[in-house]
């Protein structure tokens, strides 16, 4: 029996040279004794004590759903709308009360570049080309917003939030393997941060004790990572991710932080594996 089946999404890939975050575990995990798979789309699983829900799509399809209610337990199981409406509390509508610059993004993950390419494929249409992220566009207020934006059923409008520090603005990212979570900062001279355009990452204490850990239950997320900023000392959720990169700088700055960020998931491990020895027995 495996200790981890990690599933991906049929066309999604968890190559050697991927940059993945989850891919980089595995090879701690491995390193610890584990025995991993990594199975891509929807055929019978092998027997395993823990299975990880590593789809990329912003919704995790119905058919994934029941896949993963078939294991004891799935890290990620409860983590099925990552979309902006559902991880943040601060999305705005025109009667909103807010007074200041706004910002517009797509409520899916990443852009919806990962939903234009699986229709791409399935329509034969041109495939989506690779992009460095996802457009954002800005306005100086609400009354500013086009009205195709609001009737949009994909647009999301939230307040434009910065963060900023004597070495420009701030991105922050928050890492998660079960109870245990690595953050780090980034530096950028635009307010509009991306992976691409900012420092490298430097790993830094947890700014907002007790937060993380009641959102990451709130949310559902077991692996994965948060982006977001800090606003007045409080933080504002940017982005939930299942399926996060992690910057190659960190594991070669880092590693003994990865491992022990690695390590959170053997309190699962253990469960799980309790689950399935009483679940033997029963049967």
């Amino acid at each position: 029996m495996l200790d981890i089946l990690i599933i991906s999404h049929a066309r999604s890939t968890i190559a050697a040279n991927s940059p993945f975050f989850i891919r980089y575990l595995m090879e701690y995990w491995q390193a610890a004794g584990y025995k991993i798979a990594v199975q891509q789309g929807l055929q019978t699983p092998p027997q395993t004590q823990l299975a990880i829900n590593h789809i990329k799509d912003t919704y995790t399809p119905e058919a994934y759903q029941k896949l993963f209610n078939r294991f004891p337990y799935t890290m990620n199981g409860g983590l099925n709308d990552i979309s902006k409406q559902a991880i943040s509390h601060d999305g705005l509508s025109r009667e909103s009360d807010h007074n200041s610059t706004v910002m517009v993004k797509s409520r899916l993950n990443g852009g919806g570049r990962w939903e234009a390419k699986l229709t791409a494929v399935r329509e034969g249409l041109p495939p989506v080309v690779p992009g460095q992220g996802e457009n954002y566009h800005v306005y100086s207020a609400l009354s500013q917003v086009p009205e195709a934006i609001w009737q949009s059923q994909t647009a999301f409008v939230q307040p434009f939030y910065r963060e900023e520090s004597a070495h420009g603005y701030v991105l922050r990212c928050c890492y998660v393997v079960g109870q245990r979570r690595l953050h780090t900062i980034a530096f950028a001279d635009h307010p509009i941060i991306y992976w691409h355009n900012c420092s490298a990452p430097t790993v830094v204490e947890d700014p907002v004790k007790n937060f993380f850990a009641s959102y990451c239950q709130q949310v559902g997320l077991e692996v994965g990572a948060i982006e977001y900023l800090l606003v007045d000392g409080e933080p504002k959720v940017l982005d939930v991710n299942r399926t996060p990169a992690l910057p190659a700088s960190m594991v070669e700055s880092y590693s003994d932080q990865l491992r022990w960020l690695s390590a959170g998931i053997d309190r699962y491990l253990e469960q799980a594996e309790s689950v399935n020895k009483n679940l033997a027995i029963l049967t």
